[in-house]
């Protein structure tokens, strides 16, 4: 596993794998889905709007260590082949970003579904610094 840390969070390649459909997180922790959505409805106007597939799949608190993983699946963005051939199959990776900071979704969720500014700027520059790593 590869790992690179940034300043305000740390994120892991964790395995890389052909296109894959989306597995929703456990329904098991009502909490971790409620960031989840609000980091997967953010992510329309946010990371989701560039050449860029974003799939979030979990959300892990850790109370002890004080930090939240947002776990995602990260690939480009196939365009449609409009003469009938198959469109090539790009890898996607699957990559979690670790906030520091937070622990709780009353931490991470203000209002109804806008993420904490400061949660959302280091979760944005984590993911900058996943697509750095993987593109450019």
């Amino acid at each position: 596993m590869k790992k690179i840390i940034s300043k305000a969070a740390m994120f892991s390649f964790l395995t890389a794998s052909p296109l894959a459909l989306a597995t929703p997180a456990s329904a098991s922790d009502p909490e971790a889905l409620r960031v989840l959505h609000v980091i997967d409805q953010t992510c329309g106007d946010a990371w989701c709007e560039g050449p860029y597939s974003f799939v979030f799949k979990n959300v892990q608190f850790d109370a002890e260590a004080k930090e939240t993983k947002v776990s995602f699946q990260i690939g480009l963005e196939v365009e449609p082949d409009t003469n009938g051939e198959s469109a090539p199959v790009l890898p996607t990776y699957d990559v979690s970003c670790t906030i520091p900071g937070y622990s709780s979704a009353e931490e991470i969720v203000r209002w109804q579904y806008v993420l904490d500014g400061n949660f959302y700027v280091a979760l944005d520059e984590c993911i900058k610094t996943v697509v750095q790593s993987l593109w450019e």
